[in-house]
């Protein structure tokens, strides 16, 4: 059985976040039908009147557990990010970092898949917690490449985007399909592809600026 929880602030805080462990972690290994409340409760140690009490419904927890997600996600991300100095080491380093992350904790990357193809078209607040998180990883990468040019460029959510969408697409595959060769080769070709989507944005007097020093893929490299 279940153990009780105290309605004491701090233990209900403790309470809370066990909860979303638990999801996360079952969530990501069998999916969200496949998960009843009482196999989230159990492996929290926490009845499940806390759940309501929490968060109204299994569905408030999803909601819930894909906004902690989203916050670990990016911000190990950023980490990773911010220890390069030019715009195509970030790059570089947002997509292996992405990848790192994927394989070292797999259920970040599965939950939003899960919530998607599970309950995004059924649930107005899933949805909306799906659209929070890929708006925020969008303006995370946004701030990540105008903090290192120094300046404000066009139509970087595209970028951005485009992004996303590539690594969503490529860590999908390597999961279903490991091809480590493959794998390679097409994070050369999208880190190619967002630094020539980058270059292009620049000022035109910036480009001329830049080129005198080198290639234009290797534009980027500087802050």
């Amino acid at each position: 059985m279940a153990a009780r929880t105290s309605t004491r602030p701090g233990n209900a805080e403790a309470s809370r976040e066990r909860l979303i462990d638990s999801a996360i972690s079952l969530f990501g290994e069998h999916g969200y039908a496949a998960t009843g409340i009482g196999a989230i409760c159990e492996r929290a140690g926490i009845a499940k009147t806390a759940l309501y009490h929490h968060f109204g419904s299994k569905e408030g927890l999803l909601a819930e557990v894909i906004e902690q997600f989203e916050t670990l996600w990016i911000e190990r991300l950023q980490k990773r990010v911010y220890l390069q100095p030019g715009v195509e080491d970030r790059i570089e380093a947002l997509l292996r970092s992405w990848l790192e992350i994927s394989r070292e904790s797999p259920h970040l990357w599965r939950l939003p898949l899960v919530a998607h193809l599970e309950q995004a078209g059924n649930s107005e607040r899933v949805r909306n917690a799906l659209r929070k998180v890929w708006k925020r990883a969008e303006e995370a990468i946004v701030q990540g490449i105008e903090d290192t040019i120094g300046r404000p460029l066009p139509d970087l959510d595209l970028v951005a985007g485009t992004l996303v969408s590539g690594m969503q697409t490529l860590v999908l595959r390597q999961a279903t399909h490991p091809d480590p060769v493959r794998l390679e080769r097409e994070l050369a070709e999208l880190a190619q592809t967002l630094k020539l989507a980058v270059w292009i944005r620049l000022p035109y007097e910036l480009q001329c600026a830049i080129h005198s020093l080198g290639e234009p893929q290797e534009a980027t490299t500087l802050s």
